[in-house]
């Protein structure tokens, strides 16, 4: 676990790598549908969206397509994951900016994406939930940067001090107030 979250911290604070979880199912893509049962079965994917899709790898791990949970219920037991597999995953790689990723989920309306390294080996799976909590935080700083606080320490503006909020929102009153004169002596001319 140690491992894993030092290699998890090592990637940047807004990326894809930082946000992405290292659990996630994997199956080679020589194997048959029984053995993919079998293989599934072992790895005992936790019960939530990680096990709906079950990424397909090469020999090296890269990844080269997916197949569904239910896909893999309803094929003959003697087909290859080779054969039923869907050659063309959407996914991002672990640079990625985690508002890109964010919009890869809107576009797309999937509920996990793989991500891979740059020599297309999978590293991690970003599920919804990530998501959501990235287009909360980035909704909230583009709030603080529309009400003249985004410069502030969100810790200073919570504490309840005075100055702080007068502080960070005092040039954007004064432009109010500016304004509000200048709309008054347009109209005042009309």
């Amino acid at each position: 676990d140690a491992a894993e979250i030092k290699e998890l911290l090592s990637y940047k604070e807004d990326s894809a790598g930082a946000i992405m979880t290292s659990e996630f199912v994997s199956i080679p893509q020589d194997l048959s549908v029984k053995e993919a049962v079998k293989e599934i079965k072992l790895q005992n994917p936790p019960n939530s969206e990680i096990a709906f899709y079950i990424f397909i790898v090469d020999h090296v791990n890269r990844l080269v397509g997916y197949i569904t949970l239910r896909d893999t219920l309803m094929a003959p037991k003697d087909a290859l994951v080779k054969d039923i597999r869907n050659d063309y995953p959407i996914k991002t790689t672990v640079d990625t900016d985690q508002e890109e990723v964010a919009e890869l989920f809107r576009k797309y309306d999937v509920i996990a994406l793989p991500v891979v390294n740059h020599d297309n080996q999978l590293v991690g799976l970003i599920t919804v939930d990530d998501v959501v909590d990235v287009v909360v935080e980035e909704a909230t700083e583009d709030l603080y940067k529309l009400s003249g606080t985004g410069d502030v320490d969100e810790l200073k503006l919570v504490s309840g001090k005075l100055i702080f909020a007068i502080q960070s929102r005092l040039p954007w009153l004064i432009l109010t107030i500016f304004g509000g004169i200048v709309a008054s002596y347009i109209i005042t001319f009309y």
